[in-house]
């Protein structure tokens, strides 16, 4: 096989893999970054920054292809060719690495969890009653939200406005609360 048909093939190979991943994201595909091997996932492992992962490689082999093509093309002869398509190959395959584990830090959990809000110090929204008769409101940012919940007091009676520390939870959307001295 000529060197120029080898980078030609690594080339088609890796842009082809790139693009037919972009066009499934954008119909809505999802993410092809896991793929299945006689019934068991091919796991590369589970930090952020993966270096062996389906999109790395596919541009590893688009830019050692073009790369590569390019420097049979000069004829900056075989092995110089194959040095500088490896090289510039490897660190495309880093940059993208790179890049895909910043992605991945750009995901947030939408959902506030309940249990994070005791501790915090809340106001309260509507008058608590003395004594566990009754339940007013509290409102608390937790997880940079305002979140209202319902309030219960063993102490006095709490107005409206005043502020409280959440002391324990009760229910998902209750909480028992105390004056913030």
């Amino acid at each position: 096989m000529q060197p120029i048909l080898f980078f030609q093939i690594c080339a088609g190979i890796g842009s082809g893999v790139l693009v037919i991943q972009l066009l499934l994201q954008l119909v809505g595909g999802g993410d092809v970054e896991d793929f299945d091997v006689d019934g068991g996932d091919l796991d590369v492992g589970d930090s952020d920054f993966q270096w062996l992962s389906l999109r790395t490689i596919s541009s590893f082999l688009a830019i050692f292809g073009l790369v590569g093509w390019w420097g049979t093309a000069e004829e900056w002869g075989n092995p110089r060719t194959l040095g500088i398509a490896s090289s510039a190959g490897f660190a495309t395959m880093l940059v993208v690495a790179y890049l895909l584990s910043l992605q991945k830090k750009l995901h947030s959990q939408g959902n506030v969890k309940a249990e994070n809000v005791v501790g915090l110090a809340a106001r309260v929204y509507l008058k608590i009653p003395a004594e566990r008769e009754g339940m007013g409101k509290i409102t608390v940012l937790v997880q940079d939200r305002s979140m209202e919940y319902g309030a219960l007091t063993a102490g006095a009676e709490l107005p409206t406005g005043a502020q409280v520390r959440v002391v324990r939870m009760i229910s998902a959307n209750t909480f028992e609360v105390e004056p913030l001295d």
